[in-house]
């Protein structure tokens, strides 16, 4: 095989080669011609790739497997996004046995786990099982993209807060053991993202909304629904509206139709943003708490806040 026909040979792949598989396809006086002109660079030690595919996230992908040896497997969010349960993560990370102690470059994370996870081929890689990805991503992703890590999997039925808490208590350290703990927790009592996370502990708390159910479903005109938060004694539904999933035209007109089926159904559907969340939960509690008053039965005995007045309301 040719210099060309090698090049032309890895342009096709996206799977890296080690120096004597080079070899052994072309020559070694090929091979370090192409080196020497940057049309092959190495992009972990012994694993080389077509230069234009050298920073491609599936290329280093392969090559920290291959580099970190046949126990290693991809984990945190590299796990979850061949999972299906997390965008393309911007760095590759990977799950090595304790003793070998890898260390790569700044774009590769290495956890090193004294008892190997369960390990499964996603996609042509080995990957850790996707509750022990939920844990290591949870913990290697900044805190502002941790709760996702969490949710989107849940989401998608890929796995349990109960699951993914046993995979915690099965690993030893654990950076943010106790956020993570705290936010199954509240997934398992029907939180499915970090606003219902906040909206939860800041603005559904406390007795007097104890008989909320949580994720309640509910068929309109033929559509099924599923509610954040549903008080069946007032038919009342809360609903926090993330501001990515709830902003385009479209997604409103098709809140504007739910809102419309459950109020003939005679649901009042209360919907909270997540500016208002963060920024006035306690206003946004006196509303809930007052629209619940207003809708209870007369033998309920419920009362509006004393602190609320109309002008709050209007705010």
């Amino acid at each position: 095989m040719t210099r060309r026909e090698l090049l032309d040979r890895m342009a096709r792949r996206l799977v890296p080669l080690s120096f004597a598989e080079m070899v052994a396809l072309s020559s070694k006086q090929g091979v370090k011609a192409c080196l020497d002109a940057g049309e092959i660079v190495r992009v972990l030690p012994d694993q080389y790739a077509w230069s234009a595919h050298a920073r491609s996230w599936v290329v280093r992908a392969h090559a920290a497997l291959a580099w970190a040896g046949p126990a290693s497997a991809l984990c945190g969010a590299s796990a979850l996004y061949l999972w299906g349960a997390a965008d393309q993560p911007s760095t590759v990370s990977i799950a090595a046995p304790w003793q070998e102690r890898p260390r790569g470059p700044g774009w590769l994370r290495v956890k090193r786990f004294t008892h190997p996870p369960a390990v499964a081929v996603v996609r042509g890689f080995r990957v850790v099982d996707a509750d022990v990805a939920v844990v290591v991503a949870h913990a290697e992703l900044p805190p502002g993209r941790r709760a996702e890590a969490v949710y989107r999997p849940l989401r998608a039925g890929l796995v349990t807060s109960e699951s993914v808490g046993a995979a915690l208590a099965s690993i030893g350290r654990v950076r943010g053991r106790g956020e993570l703990t705290r936010r199954l927790a509240a997934a398992a009592q029907g939180s499915e993202s970090y606003l219902e996370e906040r909206s939860d502990a800041m603005v559904l708390r406390g007795p007097e909304f104890d008989r909320l159910v949580r994720q309640h479903l509910v068929r309109a005109d033929g559509a099924l629904y599923r509610l954040d938060a549903f008080d069946p004694e007032t038919l009342t539904a809360f609903e926090s509206d993330g501001d990515g999933s709830h902003s385009s035209p479209e997604a409103r007109r098709r809140d504007i139709e739910r809102d419309a089926r459950l109020a003939a159904l005679g649901i009042l559907t209360v919907r909270f943003d997540y500016t208002t969340v963060m920024n006035r939960p306690e206003w946004c509690r006196s509303t809930a708490l007052a629209t619940m008053a207003r809708r209870a039965p007369a033998s309920q005995g419920l009362s509006v806040p004393k602190r609320l007045r109309v002008a709050d309301l209007e705010d």
